[in-house]
């Protein structure tokens, strides 16, 4: 990717992980319709047997709340306030669901903890070192880490 599309693309995630936060959802819809949903779902088929998951860059919650269900544990996390704020609002009343404020490189899961840890579509922190630690930290051992990085358009 050119050096100027990169810091464009910078910028406008910043924006709408930031200040433009709400309208997140929004431009999911608008340039991808209901696709974005479908892919995000496409984690299901890993999950079946999950009982306590780890999402990482939830946005604005919406996985996490499809995610949930009576003996599953979703733990959301985000690192953007703005996303977070938005995420405990989609979320309130579903106790299977707690949005966390968090680093991916710091969080805040007892080790060996989790079955599975999934992000759908993230920004570069999933190839962060720290991040990779982190993963396997909390990971029991079988675990399942589940990335949605790329679909193929429907």
């Amino acid at each position: 990717m050119h050096q100027r599309s990169r810091k464009l693309l910078a910028r406008l995630l910043e924006l709408f992980y930031g200040p433009l936060a709400s309208l997140y959802p929004l431009l999911t819809h608008v340039l991808f319709g209901g696709a974005w949903a479908d892919w995000q779902r496409s984690v299901e088929t890993w999950l079946v047997s999950a009982a306590r998951i780890v999402e990482l860059g939830c946005g604005p919650g919406d996985l996490a709340a499809w995610l949930a269900r009576p003996g599953r544990v979703v733990v959301a996390v985000d690192l953007s306030r703005q996303m977070t704020r938005i995420a405990r609002r989609r979320t309130a009343g579903l106790r299977e669901v707690c949005i966390v404020q968090a680093d991916a490189g710091a969080l805040p899961v007892r080790d060996s903890s989790v079955d599975a840890v999934i992000t759908t579509f993230p920004t570069t922190f999933f190839l962060e070192e720290t991040t990779n630690e982190e993963i396997a930290r909390v990971l029991r051992p079988g675990g399942l880490y589940v990335a949605v990085v790329a679909v193929r358009p429907t």
